[in-house]
C-alpha cells in the first residue's frame, strides 16, 4: 500500500473543469486499489463556492458529512480519498508544509495548474524524488511559448521533480522541447489503465449523428484549438455546433 498525497490549486468539489476532474479521478482510482490517498485543496474559488457557507452546502448536496470542520479547513472523505479543503487558498503552502512534517508520504502529486507554482516549491523541499508533477496544459508552465508566466528560477525548480506525467502527446512533446524532460503520457503511468476524465470510447458512436445533439467545445479559447473548432463548423454546416463559456 502506498501513501499518496495530492495538492492542487483547484477545487476538489465541485468538479467542472477537466484538470481538477482528471486529478480527482487519478486519486480515486488509486484509492480503489487500496492505497491511502489524501488531497489538499482550496474550498473556495471565483468559479465555485465563494465562502464557507456555500462550500458546506456543496458537501451537503453531495451527501458528504465532514469528519472535521473549522473556520480554516474542512476534512471529509469521497470515494476513499481524505480531502482537506482550505477556505483561504493562500494558506495551502503552509498547510502542506506542516502536513508533510507530521505525515509520511510515499508519493506527492502536484497539480501544475498553479500560476505561481508555490505548491510545487513547497513539495520539493522534502524528498523531491518522490514528487510527481501532473501537467495537463501548458498555460501555467513557467517556460516555453505556451506558458503565460515565464520564470527561469521556477523552470529550474521543475527540473528537480522525480517524475512528470501528462495527458497528451502535445504536452509530452512540449516538456521535451522546452524543459528537456522525457515523461510518460498519463494513461501509461505505472502501466495502469488510469481513467482520463471518465471517457469511454464507443466505436458505434464514432460517426456524426446530426440528430444526437451538438458537437460541443467546453471553455473555448485559442489554447484549446478554437480555430480548429470554428473551421470544422464552417466545413460541416449541416451539423450543429455549440460552445459553453
Amino acid at each position: 500500500m502506498m501513501r499518496v498525497l495530492m495538492v492542487q490549486n483547484m477545487l476538489y468539489v465541485p468538479v467542472w473543469g477537466g484538470a481538477n476532474k482528471g486529478n480527482r479521478e487519478i486519486l480515486e482510482y488509486l484509492a480503489a486499489q487500496d492505497h491511502c490517498c489524501v488531497a489538499i485543496t482550496p474550498a473556495v474559488s471565483p468559479y465555485g463556492p465563494r465562502d464557507r457557507a456555500a462550500f458546506l452546502v456543496v458537501l451537503e448536496t453531495l451527501g458528504v458529512v465532514p469528519q472535521a470542520s473549522s473556520s480554516e479547513v474542512v476534512v471529509y472523505r469521497i470515494n476513499g480519498v481524505e480531502i482537506h479543503s482550505l477556505f483561504d487558498p493562500r494558506q495551502i503552502p503552509a498547510y502542506l508544509r506542516e502536513y508533510r512534517r507530521t505525515h509520511e508520504s510515499d508519493v506527492v502529486l502536484v497539480g501544475a495548474d498553479d500560476p505561481t507554482q508555490t505548491m510545487l516549491d513547497v513539495a520539493l523541499e522534502t524528498r523531491p524524488d518522490r514528487v510527481v508533477w501532473l501537467v495537463r496544459s501548458t498555460l501555467f508552465l513557467p517556460f516555453g511559448p505556451g506558458g503565460c508566466v515565464p520564470d527561469d528560477p521556477k523552470r529550474k525548480q521543475a527540473l528537480r521533480v522525480g517524475a512528470m506525467v501528462c495527458n497528451s502527446c502535445h504536452v509530452q512533446d512540449y516538456l521535451r522541447r522546452h524543459l528537456g524532460r522525457k515523461d510518460d503520457v498519463l494513461p501509461a503511468i505505472n502501466h495502469l489503465p488510469l481513467p482520463l476524465m471518465g471517457l469511454k470510447v464507443n466505436p458505434s458512436r464514432a460517426s456524426v449523428d446530426c440528430q444526437a445533439g451538438y458537437i460541443t467545445m467546453i471553455n473555448p479559447c485559442a489554447l484549446k484549438g478554437l480555430a480548429i473548432f470554428l473551421e470544422l463548423a464552417r466545413r460541416i454546416p449541416e451539423v450543429a455546433f455549440a460552445a459553453v463559456p
